[in-house]
């Protein structure tokens, strides 16, 4: 793509931990969602670097720390085996406190050309339109190589005090795992987000303290020509819905988005009953979108981090099929590589080892 066509440079990748008061605290990351396959083989990465900065009588359950974060599913699933869930291994790795470096353990470089991010053996160098992955965690060695397919969608168009865009982006490059050395191609997704203030959670999503009773949803599609994208909180009602559809980006907010859990499967490992199939419908005055979407694949952590509760966080390997029709244009089919990741918060009920006095 030519230099004009995106809304990204080196420094929106930034790290903003000089700009946080002590007062304040600091969530960011630095992710990469890669969904692609080499022949049958099939990958779902998840990619990302973690800065989490506390305070004290604040959220967090750390002062300050900053870790490296996995997770991965592979394998070959044949289309007789795509249309129901499957207790598959996964790997999960920097989701703990004991995963968890001191802050000096980062090491960045910023440049007008470029941003560099690393901890431990995983490396993120920004410079946009392409972005560049390496490294190795939980025996998962990556070297991945992504270029923006359009325009990044900027979340604080839509939500106040998140900053920051997702990037779609096509993807190849090699992973090495299990003593194999595979080179997928596919399509990434580029989430760069940072949130500065105490209360941030609670201002943001409408609840204190990440508890609700909804899942969340952070949905991605890809096939060659369109990428969707939604995230939405029903506790309270906050949406972005975008597609990508040759270079051109349609917007839905939290009124044009209908979404319906279709099917659940009860999680043999987790014992936690989880949504496996979707439909989504989204509408505005330039364009519809409707698909259904099912998982056949999954990985799951929990993530524990705040002081009042802990999250249960799943990745989903999907394949959805639906319709994108434009204001402007003939309706178009949608046959996409999905991913779907839901997570849920639960309170820590009475518990109070982990709030700061």
């Amino acid at each position: 793509m030519s230099d004009g066509e995106y809304n990204v440079d080196p420094d929106d990748d930034r790290v903003h931990r000089d700009s946080v008061a002590d007062e304040e605290e600091l969530w960011e990351n630095h992710g990469w969602l890669f969904r692609g396959a080499d022949g049958d083989h099939e990958f779902m990465l998840w990619d990302a670097l973690y800065l989490l900065k506390g305070a004290p009588g604040g959220q967090f359950a750390v002062d300050e720390v900053c870790f490296p974060q996995t997770i991965f599913v592979h394998g070959e699933f044949p289309p007789d085996e795509r249309d129901r869930m499957h207790d598959n291994d996964f790997t999960v790795a920097g989701t703990h406190f004991h995963e968890y470096f001191s802050p000096e353990a980062m090491e960045t470089e910023e440049s007008d050309e470029e941003v560099r991010w690393r901890i431990g053996d995983r490396e993120h160098v920004s410079r946009p339109p392409v972005w560049h992955n390496t490294g190795e965690q939980a025996g998962v060695d990556v070297d991945l190589t992504f270029e923006a397919t359009g325009p990044a969608f900027w979340a604080d168009e839509d939500l106040e005090q998140i900053n920051g865009f997702e990037q779609t982006a096509t993807a190849e490059g090699t992973i090495a795992v299990d003593g194999e050395t595979y080179s997928p191609e596919g399509f990434g997704q580029h989430e760069k987000f940072h949130f500065v203030d105490p209360d941030m959670l609670e201002d943001s999503f409408g609840r204190g303290d990440w508890v609700g009773g909804e899942w969340w949803r952070w949905h991605t599609g890809f096939q060659d020509d369109i990428q969707v994208f939604l995230t939405i909180e029903p506790n309270s009602e906050s949406a972005i819905g975008r597609v990508l559809a040759d270079g051109e980006v349609y917007s839905f907010g939290y009124d044009d988005v209908t979404f319906h859990d279709v099917a659940y499967w009860d999680d043999p490992r987790s014992g936690i009953r989880i949504p496996v199939e979707w439909h989504v419908n989204m509408q505005s005055d330039r364009a519809v979108v409707d698909y259904t979407a099912s998982a056949y694949a999954r990985a799951y952590y929990l993530w524990d981090y705040l002081n009042t509760g802990y999250n249960v966080l799943y990745w989903q390997m999907a394949d959805a099929e639906g319709l994108f029709v434009p204001d402007d244009g003939p309706e178009r089919e949608l046959d996409m590589s999905y991913m779907g990741h839901t997570k849920r918060p639960f309170y820590r009920f009475g518990r109070n080892d982990r709030t700061k006095q």
